[in-house]
């Protein structure tokens, strides 16, 4: 019976803690759930990967949630600089829920509760203005300006939402889902002209003579191999694959004058780095880019260039006259993005996703792991009954036999030895 209950116990206490997982912590499977779980819990953590992404869905969580940003930076000890690194956090219980931009790989999927955000976020090319009165935080010099290159760039965001590429690209990266909100119709593409290639001024000058077409980019970061993988090569994703895609279309452009932008060779779209957004604004500020990735959310905020400084003399012209010098950096009010820069066709529409730990998973893993137990328990168990069964049949059965003076195997007789006397006849004698 030893044997057996060694059997037994892993199955048992497998069932107690399957039991006690799914009672310990419900499972959180909507944006309400996660409100009040932030409200009432301990836990008031959830990760997001860019403050853009915090802000787009800021208004659907308590005001008490404590904001994880995965940049690389340590914040309530904790470190995040990719989509696994979140993921890890939310598994390990670090962080209450986390959200990107499409869901997560199939490999985590299992061990994740995903829904949706409930907020729609339009995504564009994000472009610098002409400083002006209304615009004070725009280039300083027409020969910057950015309006040419905002018309070629629709152009191709158009050209390539008309052929259906994002959808061939989303396909290729699954598991990825957007919404196609387009702020610029493909039917008639005739409606988005193309500058000719030998007037083109500002920014499209320069991209047209220098063959490069420089883009102001987040990290290089992980977000995962659905969304974009930045740090390995070439970089993997969505976003990176629609990004290829683009420059193929922008090359392909012609103006009105018959001729390709690519005619004097390929252009090539270089990716400038920075670890943040306040530093892509800067850079398109200042020309160092001239337009940025295509996943910019267009409802974030700006909040200032981040330059360091020591009074605000140091700091950009704003609305108000400079922009603030607050702990020996430059910041602006928190104010809509659509009012200091020129943006593109919008690109994609992303319906966020939140992820939270699935503690029923706990339950099936272990109820999966004893399984097999379970089955080799059933099978030993049918052995032992019935060798047990055939053993007490075979025990009353002899004592019945020798109970009634006829037992079942007799007592073994001596043999008998024969022998012959002198006249030859035989007799018996014992051994």
């Amino acid at each position: 019976m030893a044997f057996t209950a060694r059997l037994i116990r892993p199955t048992i206490v497998g069932a107690i803690l399957a039991f006690s997982a799914s009672v310990e912590a419900a499972d959180i499977v909507n944006v309400d759930e996660l409100s009040a779980a932030i409200k009432s819990g301990s836990n008031k953590k959830v990760a997001f990967l860019t403050q853009a992404n915090f802000d787009s869905v800021h208004n659907m969580l308590p005001s008490s949630i404590e904001k994880v940003i995965c940049d690389n930076t340590t914040q309530f000890s904790l470190i995040c600089d990719s989509v696994t690194d979140m993921i890890e956090l939310i598994k390990n219980g670090d962080v209450l829920a986390g959200l990107i931009s499409g869901l997560p790989e199939s490999t985590h999927a299992p061990s994740l509760n995903t829904f949706s955000s409930t907020v729609v976020s339009t995504r564009a090319m994000l472009m610098a203005p002409t400083q002006s009165s209304d615009t004070p935080h725009g280039t300083s010099s027409t020969s910057a300006s950015s309006y040419e290159l905002s018309l070629a760039v629709d152009a191709a965001v158009v050209s390539l939402q008309q052929a259906g590429k994002d959808e061939e690209i989303r396909l290729a990266n699954m598991p990825f889902e957007f919404i196609a909100v387009h702020t610029c119709k493909g039917s008639d593409l005739t409606a988005f002209s193309v500058p000719n290639y030998a007037s083109a001024t500002g920014l499209l000058r320069t991209t047209l003579d220098s063959r490069v077409l420089k883009v102001g980019s987040l990290g290089p970061y992980d977000w995962g191999g659905n969304d974009g993988n930045y740090k390995v090569t070439p970089h993997k994703g969505f976003y990176p694959d629609w990004f290829t895609e683009f420059c193929k279309q922008f090359n392909d452009l012609t103006g009105a004058d018959g001729v390709k932008y690519s005619s004097q060779g390929a252009i090539t779209c270089t990716r400038v780095w920075q670890l943040s957004s306040a530093k892509v604004f800067k850079d398109l500020f200042e020309g160092n880019s001239y337009v940025t990735e295509p996943y910019y959310i267009v409802d974030g905020f700006y909040t200032g260039t981040g330059e360091t400084c020591s009074s605000s003399s140091d700091c950009r012209p704003s609305v108000s006259g400079r922009e603030n010098c607050e702990s020996s950096k430059c910041a602006h009010p928190k104010s809509p993005r659509t009012r200091h820069f020129r943006s593109s066709c919008s690109t994609i529409g992303v319906d966020s996703t939140f992820m939270t730990k699935k503690h029923v998973e706990t339950a099936v893993q272990l109820q999966s792991e004893d399984s097999s137990t379970s089955t080799g328990l059933i099978v030993v168990l049918t052995l032992l009954g019935i060798c047990m069964a055939f053993f007490c049949l075979l025990s009353g059965l002899l004592i019945r036999r020798e109970l009634k003076g006829k037992p079942l195997f007799n007592k073994l007789k001596e043999p008998v030895l024969q022998k012959q006397d002198a006249s030859g006849n035989q007799i018996g004698t014992s051994a």
